[in-house]
C-alpha cells in the first residue's frame, strides 16, 4: 500500500522542498506500569535529488495514568545523498525526554506533547560532534466519525501542530527551528491498529540562509499499539 501512495504522490512532487515520509510507530505495554516505544520513518527513499533520511526512535515509557505517559529514550538519525546529489552522509545521537498527555471531550481526542532533545550532530568535514538541546510542544486534535455516523467508526480525522525551539549557546537567532503543521486522514482496522495519510506544512529555519524554508510532505504512518504485551502473549500459550 505504501508503494502504491508513493507511486502516485510522487507524479505531482518534483521540488526540492517537497517530501514522501513513510512512518511506522508503536507504543507497547509490558504491564500496567511500563511499555516499549518504537518508531522507524523512511524520509525521500523513492525521490532523487534529495537526501535519504532514516530515523530510528526507542523509549521505555512509565504510565502513571490512564492519560499520562512519561517517556525516555534514545534516536538515531542518519541522511544520505541520493545518487544523482552531491554530498556527504552525516549521522546523528539524540537523546530525549517526553510527556504524553491525552484528554477526551464530547467532539475531540486531545494529546499534548512535550519533548525534550539532547543532540549529538556529526560534523562530516571536521569529523567532531555539535551539540544542541531543544524542546518540543505538540498539540493534536482528533474527531472520529463514528460521532456523525456509525457506519464510518474506523474513520477519523485529526489535526496537529508543532513547534521546534532550539537553545544555542552563541547564536540567539537560532531558537526557533521549525514549525510543522499537519492534516490527517486515518483509518482504524482495530483498536490496536491504524493507518493515516497526512499532509506536513514544516516552516524550517536554515542556518545559512537568510529567509525559512518551507516544505510541503506527504507522510503515509502506520501505528500499532498494544496494550498488555505480557498479557497478550500469555493469552496465546
Amino acid at each position: 500500500m505504501f508503494l502504491g501512495i508513493n507511486s502516485t504522490v510522487l507524479a505531482q512532487l518534483s521540488a526540492r522542498n517537497n517530501s514522501v515520509w513513510m512512518v511506522y510507530s508503536g507504543d507497547n505495554k509490558i504491564n500496567s506500569k511500563i511499555g516499549i516505544y518504537s518508531e522507524l520513518q523512511a524520509r525521500n527513499y523513492f525521490r532523487s535529488q534529495t537526501y535519504h533520511q532514516s530515523l530510528l526512535r526507542l523509549g521505555l515509557s512509565g504510565y502513571i495514568s490512564s492519560n499520562t505517559m512519561l517517556t525516555f529514550g534514545y534516536a538515531y538519525i542518519h541522511s544520505t545523498p541520493s545518487n544523482d546529489l552531491e554530498g556527504n552522509d552525516s549521522f546523528e545521537h539524540r537523546i530525549w525526554q517526553q510527556l504524553l498527555l491525552r484528554y477526551k471531550s464530547k467532539l475531540f481526542f486531545t494529546q499534548h506533547r512535550y519533548r525534550l532533545e539532547q543532540r549529538f550532530m556529526h560534523n562530516k568535514t571536521t569529523n567532531t560532534f555539535n551539540y544542541i538541546d531543544r524542546i518540543r510542544y505538540n498539540v493534536q486534535l482528533l474527531f472520529p466519525f463514528y460521532l456523525i455516523n456509525p457506519v464510518l467508526r474506523h474513520w477519523f480525522v485529526s489535526g496537529a501542530n508543532e513547534v521546534f525551539v532550539n537553545f544555542p549557546k552563541k547564536n540567539a537567532s537560532q531558537y526557533f527551528d521549525r514549525n510543522r503543521f499537519s492534516f490527517s486522514l486515518g483509518y482504524m482496522v482495530s483498536p490496536e491498529l491504524n493507518f493515516r495519510l497526512s499532509y506536513l506544512h514544516q516552516l524550517a529555519n536554515i542556518t545559512t540562509q537568510i529567509e525559512p524554508e518551507i516544505h510541503h510532505v506527504i507522510q503515509v504512518s502506520l501505528s500499532y499499539n498494544l496494550d498488555d504485551l505480557t498479557g497478550t502473549i500469555m493469552k496465546k500459550r
